[in-house]
């Protein structure tokens, strides 16, 4: 790359700097794949970016680790960078030093513009895969604990010796735990003692 503040002059560090961005970004891309039992046919690297072409079917996670994987990539390599340049001892020389740089603030910039919802780059696909994602998992959750509260209900039920249904909706089960609840809180409030101490009166 071609640095301004050295006088125009070309820097070979920033454009091996650049490649190295590129190239594990696609791998990051590929390791997430393997990962997914997938399948990694091709990486390449050339003038306006890089692609990793592969093929299976993963599942909607995933898929979402293949989409994100480059970028996540990129920030485990501005991490290591911004590591080394805080505890550096000394200033590196200048194939080193514009190096770094561009590992920092150029692979910053590339995180940030490929993570923009425009195609061809990875948030176009990432972030609708996220959303979807999250709904997903609002829906599972929601499936659990209604789940754990029919189980609730029907111990409790059992316990009280009363007639557990085959089927319990979620509307019944809240009725079913708000008269429970009632006759516990009614139970208690009328005890032996409230019991005396109305003879009493």
């Amino acid at each position: 790359m071609v640095s301004m503040a050295s006088g125009f002059r070309f820097l070979p560090g920033s454009w091996l700097a650049a490649i190295f961005v590129v190239l594990f970004h696609e791998i990051g891309h590929g390791v997430a794949v393997r990962m997914a039992s997938c399948s990694v046919t091709e990486i390449q690297v050339n003038g306006f970016g890089g692609f990793c072409k592969w093929y299976g079917q993963p599942t909607l996670l995933n898929r979402l680790k293949i989409v994100w994987g480059g970028i996540l990539a990129q920030v485990i390599i501005l991490f290591f960078a911004l590591l080394i340049f805080n505890f550096r001892k000394s200033n590196f020389d200048l194939f080193f030093e514009s190096f770094l740089h561009t590992l920092m603030f150029w692979n910053f910039y590339g995180i940030v513009f490929n993570s923009i919802p425009m195609a061809p780059l990875d948030g176009y696909a990432g972030w609708p895969l996220l959303r979807r994602y999250y709904r997903m998992w609002q829906i599972n959750r929601k499936r659990i604990r209604m789940r754990n509260l029919k189980m609730a209900t029907i111990k409790i039920m059992a316990r009280q010796d009363q007639v557990v249904p085959n089927e319990i909706s979620g509307r019944k089960t809240n009725l079913i735990l708000e008269k429970i609840i009632k006759e516990a809180v009614s139970d208690k409030t009328c005890g032996p003692e409230n019991h005396e101490n109305n003879k009493r009166n």
